[in-house]
């Protein structure tokens, strides 16, 4: 698929076919990532012995942090040297690259009897539902996580473009504004959580895997909810009243470091519970289930937010985020189920 946009583009030079070529290509790679992300969850746990999944959870962290970093540095040197077709076609090739080392991957499958089909798919998410529905400890930190997801989105996706565009390219001075230009300083707050993610995960991947986990996430979690408070507030008083845009940057840059950290330390052990607890048939059916909530709620919250920065602000939809990280993490640690795992 980038690789026929990359000769689309090409055909059809003018912004507003590349526009609705993104579009497009942006929807089917979705499409692909989810159908492909739960299959990739469920083999994990097929390919590695049970006492080592926190280790290899926290090797994906790793990665993903790694892309994070260098993903930003590199995506800005290229665009700003080569041709959009020629980096469309060098995205193309590393996937094709990607997709050879994954048929290098051996392990245990039986496939299903049944031919692949959308009635199919559909009957495997409520199966998964179904299952999770006897598996109330699993459910509660499924319901968790999918209530950070909904509450970083906006955060992430409305908040920082919002903020980078209004107060920071607004502002007569700020930080490092020789060189750095507003719109990069997004990749500074990226930078500062993918390297603090990195950190934490690899923490973790020395740490010896824990029995139970409930209790020190939805601690954990609580700490996060602390963390979204005190941005919140610094918002409203550094930003909203001018008391120090400067003020604000520093302190964001330091909420995206311990983000990050923390983001380690909730989703790995809670991935690593899900897929200890989970049965392996059932695994790909319920990462199914959850990547279909989570990516369903992200249009959602981004929407919502968009809503509330329109009438509200910046100041109340962090402070809406804020008391749903608090609302989450409450529910969590008072939750008996997870205080089980």
């Amino acid at each position: 698929m980038i690789l026929l946009a990359t000769v689309l583009m090409m055909v059809l030079p003018s912004p507003t076919a590349h526009i609705v070529i993104l579009f497009v290509l942006g929807i089917l790679g979705n499409i692909i990532s989810g159908i492909f992300t739960p299959a990739a969850g469920a083999m994990l746990p097929n390919i590695v012995n049970p006492e080592q999944l926190q280790q290899a959870n926290a090797y994906f962290s790793i990665k993903s942090s790694m892309e994070t970093i260098l993903g930003v540095v590199l995506a800005g040197l290229l665009y700003a040297t080569l041709p959009l077709n020629v980096l469309f076609l060098a995205v193309g090739i590393c996937f094709i690259i990607s997709g050879i080392s994954e048929m290098m991957i051996r392990y245990e499958h039986t496939p299903s009897p049944e031919p692949i089909t959308l009635r199919l798919a559909v009957s495997d998410m409520k199966d998964g539902f179904q299952y999770l529905k006897g598996q109330k400890a699993v459910l509660a930190i499924m319901g968790s996580a999918l209530f950070i997801n909904f509450f970083i989105t906006p955060v992430m996706s409305n908040f920082i473009p919002y903020f980078i565009k209004t107060d920071l390219a607004a502002a007569p001075s700020y930080l490092f504004d020789g060189f750095l230009k507003p719109e990069l300083w997004s990749s500074v707050f990226s930078v500062c959580m993918g390297a603090s993610s990195l950190i934490g995960a690899a923490v973790l991947s020395a740490r010896k895997q824990e029995e139970k986990c409930g209790h020190k996430v939805a601690v954990r979690l609580c700490v996060f909810a602390g963390v979204m408070v005190v941005l919140a507030a610094g918002y409203w008083r550094l930003v909203n009243q001018g008391v120090s845009i400067n003020g604000f940057l520093l302190l964001f840059c330091a909420g995206c470091l311990a983000v990050g950290f923390l983001l380690s330390f909730i989703n790995i052990p809670l991935n690593t519970t899900i897929q200890s607890r989970v049965e392996r048939n059932k695994l790909s059916k319920v990462g199914s289930f959850l990547s279909v909530c989570s990516q369903g709620l992200i249009p959602i919250a981004s929407v919502l937010a968009g809503a509330a920065l329109q009438a509200f602000g910046s100041s109340i939809l962090l402070a809406i985020c804020a008391v749903g990280f608090t609302a989450a993490a409450v529910l969590m640690l008072a939750n008996k189920h997870v205080q089980t795992i």
